[in-house]
């Protein structure tokens, strides 16, 4: 046992120490607890909103059964969302697996171990979004101790599925990655598919949540009925019943065994058969293209954004809940302006400053500029000596950003103003709004990344989950938010609120023009230091 907790304290550790570029392991060690820290301070978050609104709803109709299933639904898919790339790169890409299989422990205890440490990453994620979902049911439904020590045990229980879940998917993704023509695209598009399917879910629950209507009992139930381990789970809480937690536990923990068990038989196999390489005997002769150096970098910016899954899916994220929230809105115009009309009028002129806020927020999760020079890694040289101007490789950067998020802003932005019943001068403030805020937030993380590059990583999924610059742009995001809503709270009283947001949308031009002034600069100096 003594070997095994040093290899889960090593896996552990490992996961934690990837945040920091800092050679100081405590300054790593921080940054990645830092950053564990804040991932649960947003399941917190989530949790407390979703569940003491619907505890409202559904405490008078005896279904709180249904809120335990419903965010017991949502962990499952916040912790698989989060942890099938970690695990793909951190289970089946490590560096340090040749290392840790040569020595004498087995496979299952490496494997164990890795995965393991992936099941802690996901408790806390569970245990700070179970909690509120307890305190709302002990609230509405005045639940005992007993209850209490079940939720306990479910926090417990529950991680363990999403682990198995992304065990098996990491695998798959690893496989595709190394076998497959076009991996990238099928990966993506499968990713794609399961954001979208989760988004759908989080608009439909906000939507019947503001509509406050007791019929989503039977909606809930169609939605969570199909996964019975979460439902056993909300029938052992609510009842309470051993025979069902009995039920659960059998189900989480028989399945994450199962899996680990498996793949510890063929660990070392699947792992030589990853990292193989296959020769190509097709190879033919064609005509060579040429074209500027600005078009290779924006071309190779592209491929790298649209050929690693991990790097979509983390900068894409922002683009997709805005272009998904805006045809949302436009299908939905009726339903909405129903909801909206039973507004009191003074809640009227807030519609546009909370599509604001919606709106930077969305924008503000799609910077790819935050790892663009991270994700050069030991490569960095050959761009650096290759003869082209460093402002050429910014621009190529921040123009694959710009293309990754405006047309999600040009498209969902009017499509959501138009389903919210805006008028015309306030949608299109709103949409110079998300235009400037693009500009910004990708000047913005270039710059960080230029402060905090991480070129060492020993995989993608480290850079894009990991790094201090992403880390640094997406967390200080929430405190430039709080900002802007304050300037906004003490602009639209004496200039109104189109006139308030258009300042704001000035601001954020001001500062991106100095971000390039700094980036022709300091930018430039510092990108040379990187290779010298």
């Amino acid at each position: 046992m003594k070997k095994f907790f040093a290899l889960l304290n090593v896996s552990f550790r490992g996961m934690l120490l990837s945040a920091n570029p800092s050679s100081k392991a405590k300054r790593k060690a921080a940054s990645g607890v830092g950053f564990l820290a804040l991932m649960c301070l947003l399941m917190l978050y989530l949790g407390g909103v979703y569940s003491f609104a619907f505890g409202a709803i559904l405490a008078p109709l005896g279904r709180l059964d249904l809120l335990l299933s419903l965010m017991g639904l949502m962990d499952v898919a916040m912790c698989f969302f989060f942890g099938v790339m970690s695990s793909s790169g951190f289970v089946f890409g490590g560096k340090d697996n040749d290392i840790l299989l040569s020595m004498p422990v087995s496979a299952f205890s490496v494997l164990l171990s890795k995965v393991l440490a992936l099941y802690l990453e996901n408790f806390a994620f569970t245990l700070f979004l179970l909690l509120p979902a307890g305190a709302a049911c002990v609230y509405f439904g005045s639940l005992g101790a007993a209850f209490v020590l079940l939720l306990l045990l479910a926090a417990v229980l529950l991680p363990l599925l999403p682990t198995a879940l992304c065990l098996l998917l990491g695998f798959l993704f690893s496989l595709l990655q190394t076998r497959v023509r076009h991996r990238a695209l099928i990966t993506n598009l499968l990713y794609i598919l399961f954001f979208a399917a989760v988004m759908l879910l989080s608009f439909g629950m906000s939507f019947s949540m503001s509509s406050g209507d007791p019929s989503i009992a039977g909606p809930l139930d169609a939605a969570t009925g199909w996964a019975l381990p979460v439902v056993w789970m909300a029938k052992a809480l609510t009842g309470p019943s051993l025979g069902w937690m009995l039920a659960f536990a059998l189900s989480c923990a028989g399945s994450f065994l199962l899996v680990v068990w498996v793949f510890s038989l063929f660990y070392k196999s699947i792992l030589t058969h990853l990292t193989s390489v296959q020769v190509r005997h097709d190879y033919k002769l064609t005509a060579l293209k040429s074209g500027s150096a600005f078009s290779a970098l924006y071309r190779k910016e592209l491929r790298r954004i649209f050929g690693t899954p991990t790097y979509l899916m983390n900068t894409g994220v922002g683009a997709l809940l805005l272009l998904g929230g805006g045809i949302y809105a436009f299908v939905s115009g009726g339903d909405i302006s129903a909801v909206l009309s039973q507004l009191p009028p003074q809640m009227g002129d807030m519609i546009a400053p909370a599509l604001a806020l919606v709106l930077c927020f969305c924008v503000t999760l799609s910077s790819s500029t935050s790892a663009c020079i991270s994700l050069e890694g030991n490569r960095l040289w050959i761009l650096r000596e290759a003869p082209v101007p460093v402002d050429t490789i910014f621009f190529a950067k921040i123009l694959a950003g710009l293309t990754l998020m405006l047309p999600a802003v040009l498209i969902g932005v009017p499509l959501g103003a138009y389903g919210c019943g805006l008028s015309l001068p306030s949608a299109l403030v709103l949409t110079l709004l998300g235009v400037a805020a693009t500009f910004f937030t990708v000047l913005e993380g270039l710059v960080l990344n230029l402060i905090w590059p991480k070129l060492d990583a020993v995989n993608d999924t480290v850079v894009v989950k990991r790094s201090m610059s992403v880390s640094v742009q997406v967390f200080g995001s929430f405190g430039l938010l709080a900002v802007g809503a304050g300037l906004y709270y003490l602009l639209s009283a004496p200039l109104g609120s189109t006139a308030a947001l258009a300042c704001l949308a000035a601001l954020l031009v001001l500062f991106s023009l100095l971000f390039t002034v700094l980036l022709r600069g300091w930018g430039r100096r510092s990108f040379e230091a990187l290779c010298g």
